[in-house]
């Protein structure tokens, strides 16, 4: 796949259909970041996600331009609990609309915040944190899932 477009219908479906415990790791490489990662937790009152990116060795800040993360609807980090990462919370459930802004800020963040072409070197990683941290399967994304360490 190496479509954002796609990629976003993809993301924000399967956001729909995470169980409570679910914790979604979506991470690639771009030119200016070793690592940059958006991880959404879904709670049984809350739907949470964060962004953030990693310098490359020698490069001071890997982060994404202020203005744009805010617009997309970003929290700074500086604001909140979440450190170093960009966040959002919401309470849920959330309607369908919200999840497609949501993976419209995360697909803000990969493509135009750390200038990622495409999703096509993206991963993920997700298990269940409610249930022994089983892994969960999320077919819809259409990137693989990293190795299960």
């Amino acid at each position: 796949m190496n479509d954002w477009s796609d990629f976003t219908d993809r993301l924000a479906e399967q956001l729909t259909m995470l169980p409570d415990g679910a914790v979604v790791t979506i991470s690639g490489a771009g030119p200016s970041t070793s690592y940059v990662q958006s991880q959404v937790v879904q709670l049984s009152d809350a739907l949470w996600a964060t962004f953030q990116g990693k310098p490359k060795p020698g490069d001071e800040f890997a982060s994404a331009d202020p203005e744009l993360m805010t617009a997309a609807g970003w929290q700074p980090p500086e604001t909140g609990d979440h450190g170093t990462s960009w966040w959002i919370e919401l309470p849920w459930p959330v309607a369908s609309p919200i999840y497609r802004q949501l993976a419209i800020m995360i697909v803000t963040g990969f493509r135009d915040g750390h200038q990622i072409p495409d999703p096509s070197g993206l991963s993920y990683d997700a298990w269940n944190s409610n249930m022994n941290d089983r892994p969960v399967d999320l077919p819809l994304l259409g990137i693989p899932a990293r190795e299960q360490q």
